[in-house]
């Protein structure tokens, strides 16, 4: 049985597309939309390397939060792209860490 893939967020980036996916019963993150995908565990994010110095990071908010931030290797902080419950980023270098979440109530 071939099970289509429901986007739930996605984000260009110049080799493709990176995205959370819905995929029958399971949440993965997809660097490349179409191919390989990378389980995701409950809340916590995953990484996925893209060509060059580039990386993909996405997971699911939890019950409550409103946005996602991802800390990258100089300490900058990040946005990244949500919907749908699910957030993704690419940066042009490896992240490190977890992503956080923001809370409904601003903390």
């Amino acid at each position: 049985m071939v099970v289509d893939d429901e986007v739930l967020v996605s984000v260009e980036h110049e080799d493709g597309v990176a995205a959370v996916v819905r995929s029958g019963e399971l949440v993965c993150l997809s660097g490349y939309l179409g191919h390989a995908k990378t389980v995701l565990d409950g809340y916590e994010s995953s990484m996925e390397g893209l060509a060059g110095e580039r990386s993909a990071e996405g997971g699911l908010l939890p019950p409550g939060a409103v946005g996602a931030e991802v800390v990258d290797r100089a300490g900058r902080r990040h946005r990244p792209t949500g919907a749908a419950g699910a957030w993704v980023i690419v940066l042009d270098e490896p992240t490190i860490g977890d992503g956080s979440w923001e809370s409904g109530a601003g903390s």
